[in-house]
């Protein structure tokens, strides 16, 4: 399984959710990406 960059909508879709207060493995199925993934691309 390649690995498929986060789209600038993904992005701003976590920075929403986080506003919002959901958890990041709230988001992370919510983008239907793995939980490891959506941490490491919420450290920006």
């Amino acid at each position: 399984m390649s690995y498929h960059h986060f789209t600038i909508e993904e992005r701003e879709s976590i920075l929403v959710y986080r506003t919002q207060g959901l958890n990041l493995s709230q988001i992370a199925k919510l983008l239907h990406r793995y939980l490891v993934l959506v941490v490491s691309e919420s450290d920006i």
